[in-house]
């Protein structure tokens, strides 16, 4: 199948023009998830169109700096193409290049306006570089734009819990979990609310039922921190028999109480802060 879609697009991409219309077809695969397939096929764009969306190719699958050098080289002719702008920036928060990322999007809502994914984005480079107050400005202005922005509401929830606000993160994980029942890190955020509270019986049941979902990651961290429940319940064999699954699946903080309050003589335990990192 795979085959044949490529000597589709490669007769159809013959003789070094790309029309419109490919364009169009190569977008439409972009969009239904076909990156590589669209990729493969965009080995040598001759238009800057074309580099854009090999740059939204490499951005996808993670390559950011070379995505950037694309989408660089496509602004040379397409300066004013608010989504290329957008897109551009957007890699650059990606890659870690907040103050570049905060250049495009300013350019970019001078093109089309100060939108919510706009504001959304300088909420996410305030939040990643430790400025927590300005991230709250701008995604209380993303949400205000568009009520049911997942990941501005779930990035809000992360900044309140940090800030130590944890009934106004408690209300946004909510929100969030009714807009999407199925992303467990909802839960198992919300549970580390419970646990920071130190509300552990509460929070345990959440994390137990979560060992059931097929995430890995949030999986381990239900078992350390449903250990860490444990023992502050006084039932120090289940914590480290939790610990000890933790420890196996790779948790060195795991591993470190297996041996320190498990296997050791020390009885003080020091866990590890929650996290309601977003990204």
């Amino acid at each position: 199948m795979r085959y044949w879609f490529l000597l589709f697009l490669l007769s159809s991409l013959s003789g070094g023009m790309f029309g419109q219309l490919n364009l169009v077809d190569l977008r439409e695969r972009y969009n239904a998830g076909q990156v590589s397939d669209v990729l493969e096929i965009l080995s040598d764009p001759s238009s800057p169109e074309f580099v854009f969306l090999k740059a939204d190719c490499l951005h996808k699958l993670g390559s950011f700096e070379e995505a950037i050098a694309l989408y660089n080289e496509a602004l040379k002719e397409l300066p004013f193409n608010p989504q290329l702008v957008l897109n551009a920036a957007i890699c650059n928060h990606s890659a870690g290049n907040y103050l570049d990322s905060d250049k495009g999007l300013t350019t970019a809502s001078t093109l089309s306006g100060n939108t919510p994914k706009i504001n959304y984005y300088f909420g996410a480079n305030r939040y990643m570089e430790g400025d927590l107050i300005r991230a709250v400005d701008y995604l209380n202005e993303a949400i205000a734009g568009n009520k049911e922005y997942f990941d501005a509401i779930y990035l809000l929830a992360a900044c309140k819990a940090e800030l130590g606000e944890r009934e106004g993160a408690a209300e946004l994980y909510d929100q969030c979990a009714k807009l999407d029942p199925e992303m467990n890190r909802v839960r198992l955020n919300r549970a580390n609310l419970l646990f920071d509270d130190a509300k552990y019986a509460q929070a345990l049941d959440i994390y137990s039922r979560l060992l059931t979902c097929k995430d890995r990651d949030v999986i381990k961290e239900a078992y350390y921190f449903r250990a860490a429940c444990r023992f502050y319940l006084h039932d120090s064999e289940g914590a480290c028999e939790d610990w000890t699954l933790a420890a196996k699946m790779g948790d060195e903080d795991a591993r470190e109480h297996v041996l320190t309050q498990c296997q050791g003589k020390t009885r003080k335990l020091k866990t590890r802060k929650s996290s309601y990192n977003a990204f």
